[in-house]
């Protein structure tokens, strides 16, 4: 009989943690042009999380999922960007459009890594052609690059290595030539 009991006692654990963990589905949408003079895409930005509660009684959100639908001008879903599960939380959060190749067409990064100062980011370069977001050599390169900057001005993408930048510390720049990064000099 003192199996009874616990079984229930269980039971009742189990039905009270499924109230306590609801999913929530947040979503919302960016219009930008890619290429100057173009109708503007439109990115759906969808992350799903669940809160649970801990014995003593706190809350926490945990992200599941994040992904971006991209949608051409006439509103047709021409590709979904999935963030890999332990990079949901930062994908949605800190995704910008940025022209990281200099080609006239803006592409896509999000911060993938961050620790106490250094920062590594996600690329996706839109294919202009092909008219979608393709990772390549030349995006990998741009991920290994730590607290990476972009200068259109200058043409250059920047490695940004360390916590603080102090006078004599250095950073290398780069020129993206095909799909390789070539030291600036």
């Amino acid at each position: 009989m003192s199996v009874l009991p616990s079984l229930a006692y269980i039971v009742l654990v189990v039905l009270d943690l499924s109230a306590a963990i609801p999913s929530l589905l947040e979503e919302r949408s960016v219009v930008a042009a890619l290429v100057s003079g173009e109708a503007p895409w439109m990115f759906r930005l969808r992350m799903r999380s669940h809160t649970s509660r801990s014995e003593n009684g706190h809350s926490s959100s945990m992200v599941d999922s994040a992904r971006i639908d991209v949608l051409d001008p006439a509103g047709i879903r021409r590709q979904t960007l999935v963030a890999r599960p332990e990079e949901a939380a930062l994908f949605l959060s800190t995704v910008e459009l940025v022209d990281v190749d200099f080609d006239g067409v803006a592409d896509l990064r999000y911060v993938r890594d961050a620790y106490h100062c250094v920062t590594y980011y996600e690329v996706w370069r839109f294919d202009a052609k092909r008219r979608r977001f393709v990772t390549d050599r030349l995006t990998r390169a741009l991920g290994e690059l730590q607290n990476m900057s972009v200068d259109p001005t200058a043409r250059v993408v920047a490695d940004h290595p360390g916590c603080h930048l102090h006078p004599g510390e250095h950073f290398q720049s780069y020129r993206i030539v095909g799909d390789r990064l070539v030291p600036a000099t």
